[in-house]
């Protein structure tokens, strides 16, 4: 009987240690995942700075435009 204790609690510790290191590459992936989105947010973030001067650039060309139509007239 204290060997069926010992084996019990060997499979214990294996199952624990076993889902431990799955644990641990779950906890890894996530990191993972989570610099990942870092990144995305950066140049999403990025991207929107390049939208909004792209739309100052369009509005003063049609400043520019408007304005050599009144001193052409």
């Amino acid at each position: 009987m204290e060997n069926a204790g010992s084996i019990g609690i060997g499979v214990v510790l294996g199952l624990v240690t076993k889902n431990a290191s799955a644990v641990g590459k779950i906890v890894k992936d996530f990191n993972n995942l989570e610099k990942v989105a870092a990144k995305t947010k950066l140049g999403i973030s990025g991207l929107q700075k390049q939208l909004d001067i792209l739309k100052l650039n369009s509005n003063l060309r049609e400043e520019l435009k408007a304005q050599r139509k009144r001193v052409a007239r």
